[in-house]
């Protein structure tokens, strides 16, 4: 093989074999990102809405018994 076409596929080569490096990585980050959604997202997300859901049910509550108080309060005068 004469010496500048050897370099162009050794450039080539090497160029393909970045990008497949490239795109395997890719591939092993979408699964890692898949395998922490599942595994950690998806539990945890159910918590945090029934925790954010009895908060904001403490708050209107508190908010519903002030209010019935404030107009017992003027019902009597």
């Amino acid at each position: 093989m004469p010496n500048e076409p050897r370099r162009r596929y050794f450039r080539n080569m090497a160029w393909f074999c970045f990008v497949l490096a490239l795109s395997e990585a890719l591939f092993a980050f979408l699964i890692f990102w898949a395998w922490l959604t599942i595994v950690w997202v998806a539990p945890v997300v159910p918590a945090i809405w029934l925790a954010v859901g009895a908060i904001v049910l403490f708050f209107v509550a508190a908010l519903t018994l002030a209010v019935a108080r404030i107009a017992r309060e003027r019902a009597k005068i």
